[in-house]
């Protein structure tokens, strides 16, 4: 299915479209706008494809998006990561276990992504938590 014509012309417009959504974001000056017009509808569409779509049909520019919108709004995402983790962690895990030669552009974002919210959202989620009363390990 994934090697048909039409099949590989929409995935070259969606993997089009996540590098534009990028460029945006790296691109925008109002963050506040940013986060609050544009970021939740895209999240909305670019997860559920994500998970909902077999392994051989996921984008690793969906991670390299997410990794850059990390990037840019920083804290202001601490809110977003556990629906983020929720939609990507688990599939992409089991994508990437198996063994080291498949999805390597998966695998390479995927731990960019991670490394994004280390940077930046970490402590950030801690203190999210502690105020909300979870106890952290």
């Amino acid at each position: 299915m994934t090697s048909s014509a039409i099949v590989r012309g929409w995935r070259s417009v969606k993997q089009e479209t996540l590098r534009l959504f990028s460029v945006f974001t790296l691109k925008s000056k109002d963050m506040v706008l940013l986060h609050q017009k544009f970021i939740p509808p895209m999240l909305d569409v670019v997860l559920l494809d994500y998970s909902a779509n077999i392994p051989e049909s996921r984008e690793a520019e969906v991670l390299g998006l997410l990794s850059t919108i990390i990037n840019q709004l920083k804290e202001a995402m601490v809110p977003t990561i556990p629906r983020i983790f929720e939609a990507i962690f688990e599939c992409t895990v089991l994508m990437i276990r198996e063994n080291y030669h498949d999805h390597p552009e998966i695998r390479v974002q995927f731990f960019q992504f991670l490394h994004a919210v280390n940077s930046h959202c970490f402590h950030g989620r801690l203190r999210t938590e502690r105020e909300r009363g979870v106890s952290s390990p």
